[in-house]
This record gives C-alpha cells, structure tokens and sequence, in this order.
C-alpha cells in the first residue's frame, strides 16, 4: 500500500503559506511549511506568531498548490523549555500554548470545518478528519481560538489514492516440522513451504517460546546448544506486509551426547598385560592394569618388578581387548 505524503512543504511541493498576521519578520508564517519543527533555541525565529495578542481568531493558510485529498493534519507548537530543544513526541506537553484550534477546508465557496480540538496540551498534535478535497485554489487553514503562542509547524497528509489494496491475508501455518541433532550443540530444522495469496517471504523460528531465527527457506540451522539437551520449536510464516500466520506444532528434538573416553588398557576389559621379566610372582605385570593406582603398603605386590636390575631395556605390553561382529 502506498505511503501517505506530507503536502504542506514548500520544496519541492508548491505550498505556500499566508496568515492573519505576523508580530515581526522574527516570527514569519513561511517558518510553518520548512519542515523544521522544533522552532530554533532562544525562541526567536523558527516558527510562526501573531501580532494580535489576545484577539481571536488568528489563521494560518495553507495553499497546496493543486487539488490534494487530505485526511489529518499535524500541529507543532514551541516547548516549553526552548532553550534545549527536543524532536517533538506524540507525548511530549506544553504548559502555555495552543489549547484549541479548529481545521478548516476550502470547498470553493466557503471553509468548511473538519475537525475541532479544545484542551489541547501535547506540543505534537495530530488531528484526523475525513478525508477532503481542496479546490486547486486553496487548500487547509488551521484556525487559532485559544491562547497566543508560536506555531513551529503545520503538516497536512495526503490520502493514498493508488487503488492499490492494503494485503492483510495471513500466509498458512508450516507443517512438517522436524527437527534432527547432527552434534552436541546443533539441531537442523526442515519443514514444508507455507502458501501465501501474494507470496511468503520468510519464516520465524522459535525455540522454547524465544525467536532464535528467521530464515527465508525451508531451513534452519539451531547453534550453540548444550550436549544431551532437549529442545522444543515452533515456526511461523511471514508475507512482505508483515503478516504472520499463527505458529506451527510443536516439535522437539534432544542434541547428541558430549564423547567421553574410557580406559582401554583395563584387564576388566580384556586388556593382557606381559612384560619382559618379573622379579617374582609379589611383582606380576597383571598389576599393571588392575585399576589399583597406589601399589601396595610397603611395596610388596600391587606393580610390577622387572628381575633384571641395571641391565636395561625393560619393557611392558599390553594388548587391548577388540571385538568385531562380523
């Protein structure tokens, strides 16, 4: 859907602003169409004031420049503290300033009232009206009937008029959720591609309730998970208007143990243990992979003794237990 613009801008557009009066050329009415909506620091210049305190009604003029179809404005008044100014927000507020206003359109014949606002207090107000066609002669005119002060900007939004049609037709759920470990910290996702009436664009992975990704294919990769942990997801599908389908069924999936290493040479395995020589049967190499790390009180037993004293080398083997199912 196309975007509303501002048609109150004096470039490029061609709108020109007039009022019922100025105090001074400090304070001209051109400074409501600049786009500079803050005024300027000191409070001198940067926006619009009248020169006829406490008599209303004043008015500024907006002509467009050519027929334009609007349906809200946007009134910016000077802060309070205008000393240090601030980008206005829909709820920054005033003190003094424009409490009321009225905006009015021009039918070719008369102004016509579109809309009214009384207890005004936010320094940002947007006023939204039904929408109305200017004659090409004229355009929008914001009245003031309450309380003098400086207008530093005006904004009027024109009305999209392309036919085109705002796209609010949700994709549909993903099925075929699966989930698979391929290690100890990921798991693939797959699923079956969700239908859109213009076209899906992306979908939203979910872990555990969290958003975790958003792929645009049939696909995702989860990382950085834990060993021996289970996950839960859930999938939604997403159109270029933003539309989210609602989620899909859960599915969860654990990843793969973290390895773990064991000891081969353990007699309790079918590791055999030989040696060159045993000083006797107090020393035998079966000691050597009995899981018995200490040896034994005073030395007898619990480790192998080799019978050759200084002569050199000696040596152990082990043979590790294998088995193969052929």
């Amino acid at each position: 859907m196309p975007a509303a613009t501002v048609v109150t801008l004096r470039s490029p557009a061609l709108a020109v602003a007039s009022a019922s009066s100025s105090t001074s050329s400090d304070y001209p009415v051109s400074a409501v169409n600049n786009n500079q909506r803050t005024g300027t620091p000191g409070g001198t210049g940067g926006g619009w004031r009248d020169a006829t305190f406490n008599a209303y009604p004043d008015w500024v003029q907006i002509n467009f420049g050519g027929t334009k179809t609007v349906d809200r404005v946007v009134v910016y008044t000077l802060q309070d503290n205008y000393t240090t100014l601030i980008e206005p927000t829909d709820t920054l507020t005033l003190a003094p300033g424009v409490t009321g206003f009225t905006v009015q359109g021009w039918n070719g014949s008369a102004w016509i009232t579109l809309a009214t606002v009384s207890g005004n207090n936010l320094v940002k107000r947007k006023v939204n009206f039904a929408a109305f066609t200017n004659r090409p002669d004229s355009g929008k005119r914001y009245q003031r009937t309450l309380q003098p002060f400086r207008i530093t900007e005006i904004k009027a939004w024109d009305v999209a008029v392309s036919g085109a049609v705002l796209d609010t037709t949700l994709p549909t759920v993903p099925v075929g959720l699966s989930a698979t470990p391929i290690s100890t910290t990921q798991l693939n996702l797959s699923w079956t591609a969700s239908t859109d009436n213009v076209g899906v664009t992306g979908y939203k992975v979910y872990r555990g309730g969290t958003l975790v990704g958003s792929p645009t294919t049939t696909g995702y990769t989860d990382t950085g998970l834990t060993a021996s942990t289970s996950y839960s997801y859930t999938l939604a599908a997403c159109d270029a208007a933003n539309n989210c389908s609602a989620q899909s069924n859960p599915v969860s999936a654990t990843t793969m143990p973290a390895a773990t290493s064991s000891n081969v040479a353990l007699a309790s395995v079918g590791a055999v243990a030989s040696a060159s020589s045993s000083t006797s049967s107090d020393y035998p190499v079966s000691a050597v992979n009995n899981n018995q790390r200490t040896g034994t009180p005073w030395g007898t037993g619990g480790g192998w003794r080799d019978a050759t004293f200084n002569a050199y080398p000696d040596w152990v083997q082990i043979n590790f237990w294998w088995y193969e199912d052929c």
